[in-house]
């Protein structure tokens, strides 16, 4: 019964891996088993600060988690941007279309929230909102 649920994490994480590559909001949550575990519960192995910009910071990041990887498998690394708090705003496309494009400064709506989800716009005189499906601005008189 162990061996078996240790494959089949195995094969859940190594699905979960290729998923990360093209949809990054859901890195906040990881299906292991028949619980829900958020993905800052497996290891992180190294995290290297890449660049810094003036609304966001560009990392590198490597995930492991040693009770699901094989010893053959190698750590799932990331290119990922969050704001100058650490906080998570999405792939270097996200980044860029909402901070160099609207001058937007991401932050999560609530303390306990994963994913950078409004921001103001001081260039625009804004607030927005977005998810993966769209975005929204809003400010006085328009």
């Amino acid at each position: 019964m162990i061996k078996a649920r240790n494959q089949y994490r195995r094969i859940t994480f190594m699905k979960i891996k290729s998923i990360l590559s093209t949809i990054d909001h859901i890195i906040c949550i990881a299906m292991l088993t028949n619980s829900f575990t958020k993905l800052a519960d497996i290891e992180k192995l190294k995290k290297k600060l890449i660049k810094s910009k003036k609304l966001y910071d560009i990392w590198a990041e490597e995930w492991f988690d040693e009770a699901t990887m094989g010893k053959d498998e190698k750590p799932l690394k990331l290119k990922i941007a969050r704001n100058k708090n650490g906080d998570y705003i999405g792939e270097m496309k996200m980044a860029k279309t909402l901070c160099d494009k609207f001058g937007i400064a991401p932050e999560k709506r609530k303390s306990d929230h994963c994913v950078c989800s409004i921001g103001y716009s001081a260039k625009k005189d804004k607030w927005y909102g977005w998810s993966h499906r769209g975005i929204g601005g809003f400010g006085i008189g328009g």
